[in-house]
C-alpha cells in the first residue's frame, strides 16, 4: 500500500474536505455508542437525514480523523483496529503497520482536532482551534 506522507499541509486539506463534507457546523453525533468512533459499523451517516442510520453490514468513517485519514487513503479496516485510542496512538499504530508515514506536526493537528470534536464543538470551531493551539506551540512559523 503507498499513501502519501502525511504532513501538515496535507492533514489541513483533509480536515478541510471532511469538513466540505459535513459542513463548518456539523457536531458530531456519537450515535448509540459513548465514544466517538473513527469507523462505524452497524449504522452510517445519511446526508439528507443528516443523521446516522441503521445499516446491515455497512461501514463508514465516523469522526472528523476518521473521515480525513479516510480520505487520505487509509482502510477503515486498519482504523477499526484503534477504536478508543487518541489520533496519536493511531497514527503511530498506522505507522507502525506500514500504512501511513507523518510528520509529528501533521498528528499534533489531527489530535487537537479530535479533542475539541469530542467536546461537542463544531468540525469548523476544531479545525480553528487546532491551527491556533499549533501557532502557540510553534510561534516562530
Amino acid at each position: 500500500m503507498s499513501i502519501d506522507k502525511l504532513t501538515l499541509e496535507v492533514a489541513k486539506e483533509l480536515v478541510d474536505k471532511a469538513i466540505a463534507l459535513r459542513g463548518e457546523d456539523y457536531e458530531y453525533q456519537r450515535g448509540h455508542k459513548s465514544d466517538c468512533m473513527y469507523v462505524h459499523h452497524d449504522e452510517v451517516w445519511d446526508d439528507v437525514r443528516e443523521d446516522y442510520v441503521p445499516v446491515a453490514n455497512g461501514k463508514q468513517p465516523g469522526c472528523l480523523v476518521g473521515l480525513a485519514l479516510n480520505l487520505h487513503g487509509v482502510p477503515l479496516e486498519a482504523m477499526q483496529e484503534m477504536e478508543g485510542d487518541d489520533a496519536n496512538a493511531l497514527i503511530e499504530y498506522l505507522k507502525d503497520k506500514g500504512i501511513l508515514e507523518y510528520e509529528d506536526r501533521a498528528a499534533e493537528y489531527l489530535y487537537y482536532n479530535q479533542v475539541a470534536q469530542d467536546r461537542g464543538e463544531t468540525w469548523g470551531f476544531a479545525k480553528q482551534e487546532a491551527e491556533g493551539k499549533l501557532a502557540q506551540a510553534y510561534p516562530s512559523e
